[in-house]
């Protein structure tokens, strides 16, 4: 457990004293004497939430909302392989088909490789000839050719065996018995349709190897590193193999139960990365390891996470905790958008889950309280109508605030750029109703 002495305390004291300095519009040179400007290595300050304004030679180093640093002058965009993938929605007309391979270009791009390639990778079946060797060779196979073989062989007697039994439940387990036996020779486990394969540990076993949460990990961390904005630049439409199991199984899993996915909807779409007015792909959240998954990348969000209770005179105070559900553990869309309208009086509907309206706050995630009722504060968008303006912003100062009887809603402000929940992508859903072209 860390222990704390006093001068450690002082120091982050000190460090507080300069954050505020700077939420309450000091200028960098003057604070604290200009100690900020005699070494801009110095450990001085707090991290901003957006991470802008961290580096004094550079503000925008190591912020969110900057374009990814090409490696060359320029944007590059690397075309597909040109292996001639088409696409087409609703089966042959009226609709035209998908035919653009090319990801220099804006709109749609039909390319079946991406998933592909996901099942090669986590395809552990005997039927990927990868998986398969691996699984030999860590058996110790002298002949992996052959003893690939031998194993589909046995899965072929299997097979047939099976559909000779008709429905019969002795004969079938006596066939997969029996191709259990064949593989387990060979030193081979299988069990629900995958090869076993042991993971082995990067340095020659000397430490622990990965399992799933090395994957899950994996995925968190990087999303604390990059994040790209998606939408406004067409999809990537991946049509299915035949033979790739979210096409020849059901949704219980099980093929042959007449569920599978039909051909003219054999398909996955996602949406390709927004690119700004210069062609570059935009990093949504700050490229340094600062925990920006848990507390967010933009100071509007992170007032949204933090946890409030209503004084005694009905102003929310900020508790210096996250929100946590209401049974406890992590909050929920559903507690979010329950702590938004009861303690700042925000509403939020479903249609805000992709769009973080803009807030009056600091640097530092704080929200600027209203002067009266104490809640906090949306920036108000361009282009609302007379009667908003004058029913949510009569001194017209660009801001409008609601109290938990009657909320501001969230829909009226200027949009952060951000979403409260990332990596939504219902129709990647092979079978998803979708109409690329709006006709219907």
């Amino acid at each position: 457990m860390v222990a704390y002495n006093r001068s450690d305390l002082d120091f982050i004291l000190d460090q507080i004293k300069i954050a505020e300095q700077l939420a309450a519009g000091v200028p960098l040179s003057q604070i604290n004497g200009g100690v900020l400007a005699l070494d801009p290595t110095l450990p001085f300050g707090l991290r901003t939430v957006s991470g802008l304004g961290n580096n004094l030679i550079d503000p925008n180093f190591g912020a969110a909302d900057q374009p990814f640093p090409n490696q060359v002058p320029g944007p590059v965009v690397p075309n597909n392989d040109g292996d001639g993938d088409t696409y087409d929605p609703d089966g042959p007309g009226p609709a035209p088909a998908v035919t653009n391979t090319n990801y220099g270009l804006s709109g749609n791009v039909a390319d079946a490789d991406p998933r592909i390639i996901s099942n090669l990778v986590v395809d552990q079946s005997i039927h990927n000839p990868a998986a398969l060797t691996l699984a030999l060779t860590n058996a110790g196979s002298l002949n992996i050719a052959a003893d690939s073989a031998l194993v589909l062989a046995a899965n072929q007697t299997r097979s047939v065996a099976i559909i000779a039994a008709a429905g019969d439940p002795a004969q079938i387990a006596l066939a997969e018995a029996a191709f259990t036996t064949a593989v387990g020779a060979l030193g081979l486990t299988i069990e629900n349709g995958s090869l076993v394969i042991q993971a082995v540990a990067p340095d020659e076993g000397l430490s622990a190897p990965a399992n799933g949460w090395f994957t899950l990990f994996g995925q968190f961390f990087d999303h604390g590193l990059d994040l790209v904005a998606k939408g406004g630049f067409g999809t990537v439409d991946i049509p299915l193999q035949a033979d790739d199991p979210l096409r020849t199984h059901g949704p219980d899993g099980i093929a042959g139960n007449g569920d599978e996915v039909p051909a003219s909807r054999a398909f996955m779409t996602i949406t390709r990365a927004t690119r700004d007015a210069d062609g570059n792909e935009i990093n949504t959240t700050s490229p340094f390891v600062d925990q920006n998954q848990t507390y967010a990348s933009h100071e509007s969000h992170q007032v949204f996470l933090r946890g409030y209770d209503l004084g005694v005179d009905g102003k929310p105070q900020a508790t210096g905790k996250l929100i946590e559900g209401s049974t406890g553990g992590m909050a929920t869309w559903a507690d979010l958008k329950a702590e938004a309208l009861s303690k700042l009086g925000v509403l939020l509907t479903n249609e805000d889950v992709t769009r973080v309206p803009l807030l009056a706050s600091d640097e530092y995630g704080n929200f600027i309280p209203h002067p009266v009722t104490g809640m906090a504060q949306i920036v108000l968008r361009p282009g609302l109508s007379a009667a908003q303006l004058a029913l949510w912003d009569p001194d017209g100062n660009g801001l409008a605030s609601g109290t938990p009887l009657v909320p501001v809603p969230a829909s009226l402000a200027v949009a952060t750029g951000h979403a409260f929940l990332d990596d939504i992508a219902h129709n990647a859903a092979p079978g998803t109703v979708f109409d690329p072209d709006g006709q219907g």
